[in-house]
């Protein structure tokens, strides 16, 4: 949704590659469907039998493989640095994280991942406190508000758009 906001509130949607309103719709559907896989996997997984087992495994790689491809459609529009930056933070966390969880289920049960905490805490908990730390300093909200005040004709956004880090305010 952010991202979305950003390239509204920058007139860039010329530089996507797909339409600005299907960004969300994409990256929600996308997330929603590797969930559902993950899930569904999980739910295998804990059925003890053997082919079950296996077959969750291989469900739960195929979502956080999903999870990976999806993360990794995002488009770089580099005029807006402030939130951008935050989500390029927050996307290599993500990215990251999802790494270490394929290898992870790719190891199974008796891997070295999975049999050391330490992995769960630094590379899931740790990771995921950051991003959500950095969504909090860099509120996607402050896009949302710039964008509702430039549809209702307070500020413009500035035309040079390489240089653009923030909205002016008309009149003053």
């Amino acid at each position: 949704m952010e991202l979305g906001r950003i390239v509204l509130m920058i007139n860039g949607d010329k530089a996507l590659f797909i339409r600005r309103t299907w960004l969300t719709k994409i990256f929600v559907g996308g997330d929603v469907f590797s969930f559902l896989l993950q899930g569904g996997g999980g739910g295998l997984m804990g059925s003890g039998q053997i082919s079950s087992i296996n077959m969750g495994q291989k469900l739960v790689v195929i979502g956080l493989l999903v999870q990976v491809v999806f993360f990794g459609l995002s488009e770089e529009l580099p005029w807006w640095r402030r939130h951008m930056m935050s989500l390029y933070i927050i996307s290599l966390l993500i990215f990251a994280r999802s790494i270490v969880r394929v290898v992870e289920y790719l190891q199974g049960f008796n891997g070295y991942i999975m049999g050391h905490e330490a992995f769960i805490y630094v590379f899931d908990a740790m990771l995921m406190f950051i991003a959500v730390s950095v969504m909090a300093y860099f509120h996607p909200g402050d896009v949302a508000r710039e964008v509702r005040a430039a549809k209702s004709g307070r500020v413009e956004v500035e035309p040079h758009y390489k240089d653009a880090t923030r909205m002016n305010r008309m009149g003053v």
